[in-house]
């Protein structure tokens, strides 16, 4: 069959959901949350909430035991030898926890499994911040956010003293790491201190007012107000943000591209101004949010974005979710066109791809595979309870 753009968005994605049903998964080493076997689960979680078909609890059941008896049999890819959202224990215990919640598990059977994956995930926890690693998916402030989201309390109190006190030595959130993306000020959202002000908004939002986390999202953004380039300029349209500073040789380094992503963008980083500036009640903050946003619409080429694919982190796909999730916070129309727009794009690109044989790669959730943007492309990331660690 050949799709055209006017051709039904469900048809598509059937189309997929066949071959991800059909898929030997034997073939994928991972079974992580956002790369791996988890992803397929809460992906066809969705689809089942949505039809009820039994083909997809029946995968679910198969892809969870599976990840579990890694588990059982310590083999070197199961989940508790990593503690991260991105690749470890937190992404199992959100996939369990949220399954409880809509009684697709029995909250008895799991009871002392999640206690041993909690006890991981604080323990790594601390120690990433002794050793001042400060990401979010595949950090500590990621599983800060985890046990937010399933009401630890005292793990959450426990977390933010730590951060606080590492936060008071020396440079204020410069992470350590041998990864270039990742060291020094990294200001996206996936590796760096858009992850935090995320957090920290988070956790203004459950628990109310705290002067720590009150002035130190202030302080983050602040810092990346401070080194916005307002002169830089493609095809006359601005690109604000560095991609991260970091240090060397006792040289400052600025890193610089024009990527337009969910990720690590400009738009990300006006998406988070703004909802700082609308909790904080910061005028300011609100104004160069919509400044900058609104400079991000007109971009749309490969030169001012870098996209050429439906990717989720760094294509069509994460961009359509962002402009949806400011166009629900900020009723601009320019917003609600981007997302439509980037909607379109990820289709056409979904299209071209039909045919190709799948790979387990086209099975992750978040770098370059499929999941993510069909669920985008459905409008499932309005109740995908994954989405709400994304934005």
């Amino acid at each position: 069959m050949i799709y055209s753009t006017e051709q039904s968005t469900s048809a598509l994605t059937s189309e997929y959901n066949e071959k991800i049903l059909n898929f030997d998964f034997s073939e994928m080493r991972d079974d992580d949350l956002f790369k791996g076997r988890l992803g397929v689960v809460n992906y066809l979680s969705s689809f089942y909430e949505a039809t009820g078909d039994e083909r997809y609890i029946a995968k679910i059941s198969e892809l969870l035991e599976s990840v579990l008896l890694n588990i059982e049999n310590k083999t070197d890819n199961n989940l508790l030898k990593n503690s991260t959202l991105l690749s470890g224990a937190a992404g199992l215990g959100f996939i369990l926890k949220d399954f409880i919640k809509k009684e697709l598990l029995d909250e008895d059977d799991f009871a002392e499994q999640l206690r041993i994956v909690d006890e991981i995930i604080f323990e790594n926890t601390l120690k990433f911040i002794s050793q001042e690693y400060y990401d979010y998916l595949s950090g500590p402030i990621g599983n800060l956010q985890y046990f937010l989201n399933s009401s630890g309390d005292h793990d959450v109190s426990l977390i933010l003293k730590h951060l606080e006190r590492s936060s008071k030595n020396g440079k204020e959130f410069y992470t350590q790491s041998e990864n270039i993306f990742v060291q020094g000020y990294n200001f996206g959202l996936k590796h760096g201190h858009l992850g935090i002000v995320k957090t920290y908004l988070d956790y203004l939002n459950k628990y109310g007012e705290n002067q720590y986390i009150v002035e130190t999202i202030d302080r983050l953004l602040q810092n990346i107000i401070n080194v916005l380039d307002f002169n830089y300029t493609i095809d006359k349209i601005h690109i604000f943000k560095y991609y991260n500073i970091y240090e060397e040789n006792d040289n400052i380094i600025k890193r610089q591209n024009n990527r337009l992503s969910w990720c690590n963008s400009d738009l990300t980083f006006s998406y988070y101004l703004l909802k700082a500036g609308k909790l904080l009640k910061n005028q300011n903050y609100i104004s160069l949010a919509e400044k900058i946003a609104l400079e991000t619409v007109k971009r749309t080429t490969f030169e001012t974005t870098g996209i050429e694919s439906h990717h989720f982190c760094h294509g069509s796909s994460g961009l359509a979710f962002l402009y949806d999730s400011l166009y629900k916070i900020d009723n601009r129309s320019e917003y609600n066109e981007a997302s439509q727009y980037w909607i379109k794009r990820t289709r056409e690109y979904l299209i071209l791809d039909l045919y190709k044989d799948i790979s387990a790669n086209d099975l992750s959730w978040l770098y370059g595979g499929k999941l993510g943007a069909l669920l985008v492309l459905n409008g499932m990331h309005n109740n995908n309870t994954l989405f709400k660690l994304l934005i």
